[in-house]
């Protein structure tokens, strides 16, 4: 048979459509017949041997590269000379490889994924486009045959849909709803395809089904699909406002979604005012068995599109759903007092609900109101400042959100009494207390209070700031006084702070700075404002000075402030303390060669975000052998290279550090997936493969000293890498440690070990090709 022209290849598509799947082999061999017969027919003509499938898969493979090739397209005419039903699978599985990257990758390969398609289509059944989505999600990733089964079947005429097809997409499509990175492809498809499948009648009947949680995969879908078409704005929209009796039906159902999920939080509500943790935690662990959070989330969905279509017809059932999105009312304006006061004063209302409904009543109180409107929502805001609601419905107010909305109410209504009552909670987070906020909470809302309400903090002598900072090393939490304290040294000068103001600023850090990571949260809006005040005082020469102290075994506050203040200045570090600082790192990397990996929040780490910021290429050998500062966190972006060659030269040689080299080989990865191998220097294309074969190779052996951890997590960011690369001979490798459990523990493995990373290489194998997570 002779070649097909790519062209003729395409006009296939524009003629035939998927829609001709089944006839498309006909229309490719007719073309095909027709060509050989323009150039003489068969008594003229010797036939072509058949193409080995194993090359032509081999061939095809080199698209996930990035790379055009001549053979490619020749590749592509000799697999369209082959019976569709002769197509074994290591070829189809290719040929899928090929055809999702080819997808993602944009305009460059258009027309290459136009005959894949094509090629592939009748290459699946609807039964096995059926069984690919039902797979759906995999580890570690999308798998070629599922991106290919959700482009095919997305393309398919309603008619050639089969119900168990079907199923099959709701069912992708209410498993991605949950966990939707890394398939916004196929979310994005499958949902395009369902929207062309439910009709108006058809999402009237599911919708109107809704009872009960958890929902149904049909309910979701339809779901998904009446999203898509109305939860955008008017000019947005994908088709006219529903029928009046789709909008019914969403009503009801969003009326019967409220009823479960708001008597579910009353109920953990009472639990929580009787102290009832393990009643709290067993409606939480229902909840998670059930599905309930799918019904809930669901709700949200309904709430939004109700709120887009602007169908006043819901506003009582919007103002019921509260606890779901922000701002559902607030597009209907002062028509949403009424229903929105109403549920409010419902003795069923809960916290949250009643918090997102005054929150929404704040916003408008800022526009203009007529008097009696402006009346109630006073009476609303005066009622929860003062306690005198919650009293009466029984309930503590939580975390104070719901005091926090209704004193945006309050100020937004301009009203002076309302204003006071804010003034007053601002002065006194013991009135807070007393509504049953914690104190460190009460603390928060106050400051936040103060915020909004232009409070003038106490200023304090400095006899008086030394006072409050002596009193940090003994408190269980941040106070008002030590926050207010830290703000008003970071506005001071110099020539403003004494030696003893210095020396306590000192310790008080240093007290928060040694604490542990949950302690470090909390002291979090402390410690910036009073490190910002320190690293003021510190000249370049006092940091160089204190980076050579600790090259010499120093370990204060002085030598973590110095670091502190190289990774603020960052490329504008004075070249004293820049030189003195990748020294200083160099040194903590030698002493983490002798004990190990570097505990988490160290001062190594901390030193390598700071000389990371130096954006110096001095600092790259340093920070890549601290394992810390890896290429796609970098932030000179003019040292990638540098980068990228010095992390695959410190993987290649020092492979006793496990936990550098399994994250270096995962870094060389992502920079390899979708092509991005192709596009480094050649230098470094090679440095990059070595470092999958420095690991990977038949005589490569993992040294002993390595942890049995750190050799399984080594050797499957190996196969990371080899795979991401797309290169022909790593990709032998990688199916041979797939398969061959001796080939594996020849790399200095145990059984068990083995095990693992041989199904990890199958896992890999099935997820061509990579498209990473990222693009370093």
């Amino acid at each position: 048979m002779t070649n097909i022209r790519m062209d003729e290849l395409s006009s296939v598509e524009a003629s035939a459509g998927l829609g001709g799947r089944r006839r498309l082999a006909n229309v490719v061999s007719a073309l095909a017949i027709v060509t050989w017969a323009c150039a003489g027919g068969p008594a003229h003509r010797t036939p072509e041997p058949q193409p080995s499938q194993d090359r032509l898969a081999t061939q095809i493979r080199t698209i996930t590269t990035g790379e055009a090739r001549p053979e490619q397209q020749e590749s592509l005419r000799q697999i369209a000379a082959i019976e569709p039903a002769a197509v074994n699978s290591d070829l189809r599985a290719a040929m899928a490889e090929a055809f999702v990257y080819a997808t993602r990758d944009g305009t460059e390969f258009e027309r290459v994924r136009q005959t894949l398609e094509h090629l592939l289509a009748p290459l699946y059944s609807p039964n096995e486009l059926a069984t690919a989505l039902y797979g759906i999600p995999s580890r570690p990733g999308p798998t070629g045959e599922e991106t290919t089964a959700a482009l095919l079947a997305a393309r398919l005429p309603a008619s050639e849909v089969s119900d168990s097809l079907r199923a099959a997409m709701n069912h992708a499509v209410t498993v991605i709803s949950q966990e939707l990175y890394p398939y916004q492809l196929h979310d994005r498809v499958l949902v395009g395809a369902l929207a062309e499948l439910f009709t108006d009648e058809e999402l009237t009947r599911v919708i109107g089904s809704i009872e009960t949680v958890p929902l149904t995969s049909e309910q979701i879908a339809a779901l998904r699909v009446a999203f898509r078409h109305w939860a955008y704005p008017a000019e947005d929209r994908v088709r006219d406002l529903p029928s009046p009796e789709l909008r019914l039906a969403m009503i009801s159902a969003l009326e019967r979604l409220n009823e479960i999920h708001n008597t579910e939080e009353s109920e953990i509500q009472r639990l929580e005012a009787a102290g009832d943790r393990a009643g709290q935690d067993a409606i939480w662990r229902e909840r998670r068995e059930t599905g309930w959070s799918r019904g809930a989330t669901r709700g949200a969905a309904l709430s939004w599109i109700l709120r887009m279509i602007g169908d006043p017809a819901a506003l009582p059932v919007l103002a019921g759903a509260r606890g779901h999105n922000r701002a559902d009312l607030v597009p209907f304006g002062e028509a949403a007092i009424a229903p929105a006061v109403a549920a409010i004063r419902s003795p069923s209302a809960h916290r949250d609900q009643m918090r997102f409904l005054i929150a929404d009543l704040a916003m408008i109180a800022a526009t203009p109101l007529v008097a009696e409107n402006r009346r109630i929502l006073s009476a609303v805001a005066r009622g929860f400042l003062s306690g005198e609601t919650l009293a009466q419905k029984g309930m503590s107010a939580g975390q104070g959100l719901i005091i926090d909305a209704a004193a945006d109410l309050a100020l937004a209504l301009e009203d002076p009494s309302l204003t006071a009552m804010v003034n007053r909670l601002a002065a006194d987070p013991e009135q807070l207390v007393r509504l049953g906020i914690a104190p460190e909470r009460a603390d928060e809302l106050v400051w936040g209070l103060r915020e909004r309400i232009a409070w003038s903090p106490e200023v304090r002598s400095p006899e008086q700031l030394v006072a409050v900072l002596r009193t940090i090393p003994s408190s269980l939490r941040p106070t008002l006084s030590h926050r207010e304290a830290a703000e008003q040294l970071e506005g001071m000068s110099a020539q403003e702070m004494d030696e003893g103001l210095r020396a306590a600023m000192i310790d008080a850090w240093a007290h928060m700075h040694r604490g542990t990571r949950a302690d470090a949260n909390r002291w979090y809006r402390v410690r910036t404002p009073l490190t910002n005040a320190l690293v003021a005082l510190y000249a370049p020469a006092d940091v160089a000075r204190h980076m050579r102290a600790l090259i010499q075994g120093e370990d204060g506050p002085d030598q973590d402030l110095a670091i502190e203040a190289v990774f603020r200045w960052r490329a504008e570090t004075p070249e004293e303390a820049r030189v003195a600082s990748i020294e200083a790192l160099e040194h903590l990397n030698s002493e983490a060669r002798e004990t190990g990996r570097p505990g988490y929040g160290s001062r190594h780490y901390s030193l390598v975000d700071a000389v990371n910021r130096l954006g110096d290429p001095r600092g790259v050998p340093a920070s890549i052998r601290a394992g810390t500062g890896l290429t796609c966190g970098w932030t000179a972006p003019d040292l990638f290279e540098e980068l990228v060659e010095e992390l695959a030269r410190a993987i290649i040689e020092d492979t006793a550090l496990g936990w550098l080299v399994a994250d270096g080989l995962r870094e060389l990865g992502f920079i390899s997936v979708r092509g991005g191998l192709r596009r480094q220097p050649e230098g470094i294309r090679a440095l990059i493969l070595a470092a999958a074969i420095h690991f990977l190779d038949e005589r490569s052996s993992l040294s002993s000293s390595v942890s049995a951890e750190d050799r399984v997590a080594i050797l499957e960011a190996a196969l990371y890498l080899a795979v991401a690369t797309a290169d022909e001979r790593l990709a032998d490798r990688v199916n041979q440690l797939a398969t061959d459990l001796a080939a594996v523990e020849a790399l200095g493995l145990d059984r068990a070990e083995a095990s693992d990373v041989s199904a990890y290489a199958r896992e890999l194998l099935a997820a061509r090709p990579l498209l990473g997570l990222s693009d370093c």
